[in-house]
């Protein structure tokens, strides 16, 4: 009787550990489904920004840079959230980084002692009133126009020789849907 008893709870041990290794296989494959998807999204928009034309003109690119920061210190539209940190280089020296908001547009700001800089720009809406000859909707081939370069490709990136400053245009069937900037700052 012992020996049929040992024998009976070693099969059903085994059973119950072969219906538990499935139930993990399958949650395994649910988890890793959602993953594949998320990376084949990544992958399309990194695509976007390889696939760019770049645009060198230091003079356009330091123009509209001014113009950029002359917005953030003179529209009033802004929501503003402000992050004070301790620099970098002089702990002695509080940096401020402020963070505009223009409901679907945001601008980051990095100011210390004597410095003023646009950091970071996303630009998603027309009605931001940044540039005159430039906003989002705008058609590519009035971009043409204004940088007087015959545009091919989609995405455009415009800046000076070194790429420190940047502007990226994305279109969408020949309209502008977004502004990107990435200033430097140490």
């Amino acid at each position: 009787m012992k020996k049929q008893l040992t024998f009976l709870i070693g099969i059903l041990i085994c059973f119950v550990s072969c219906n538990f290794s499935e139930k993990e296989k399958k949650a395994e494959i649910k988890i890793t489904k959602p993953i594949v998807e998320e990376k084949s999204k990544k992958n399309i928009e990194e695509q976007k920004k390889e696939n760019y034309q770049f645009v060198e003109n230091d003079s356009i690119a330091h123009l509209w840079q001014s113009e950029l920061e002359s917005l953030t210190k003179s529209f009033s539209g802004f929501i503003v959230k402000t992050k004070l940190k301790q620099n970098n280089h002089d702990e002695t020296q509080t940096d401020t980084i402020k963070t505009l908001t223009f409901d679907k547009s945001i601008i980051e700001v990095y100011s210390t002692d004597g410095f003023y800089a646009v950091w970071s720009a996303d630009i998603k809406n027309s009605e931001l009133p940044i540039w005159s000859y430039v906003k989002v909707g705008m058609k590519k081939y009035q971009l043409e126009k204004t940088l007087a370069n015959r545009l091919k490709s989609d995405t455009i990136r415009l800046g000076n020789l070194e790429q420190t400053s940047v502007f990226e245009f994305y279109f969408s069937d020949d309209e502008l849907d977004q502004v990107k900037f990435e200033g430097y700052v140490d």
